[in-house]
């Protein structure tokens, strides 16, 4: 099973910097990363739906396995096919095809962007 991974770090430094305002934050963040770990696994199920063979049948068993799951105040995008590191690396047989390394780079900016203005709305808020 393949595997990419986004968390907050230093979780605990970052809840004590922000005294009362920690918890929200971190619920906050919880929420982006919901959202955005499913923009993402859409965004990874379509680039497999795209590099298939026309001639193929619709449903595909690699986009079909890719979902979101909260672990430990994390969110993981997963591809739980068992070939879906060979599609996204290659071997030596086969060249890459990446899905989710693209789909992952393709949402960063935004998941920052929307980090950031979640963590501003509860600064302003709590500092009035």
């Amino acid at each position: 099973m393949m595997r990419m991974r986004a968390s907050l770090i230093g979780r605990n430094r970052l809840k004590r910097a922000l005294g009362d305002a920690g918890a929200e934050t971190e619920a906050a963040a919880g929420d982006v990363l919901r959202e955005e770990g499913a923009r993402i696994a859409q965004s990874a199920r379509q680039r497999v739906r795209a590099l298939r063979d026309p001639e193929r049948p619709a449903r595909s068993h690699l986009a079909a396995s890719i979902g979101v799951e909260e672990e430990d105040r994390a969110v993981q995008v997963k591809a739980e096919a068992a070939y879906a590191a060979f599609v996204e690396f290659g071997t030596r047989h086969m060249p890459a095809q990446p899905f989710l390394a693209p789909a992952m780079a393709e949402h960063r900016a935004q998941v920052r962007e929307r980090l950031a203005r979640a963590v501003e709305e509860i600064l302003t808020q709590t500092a009035v």
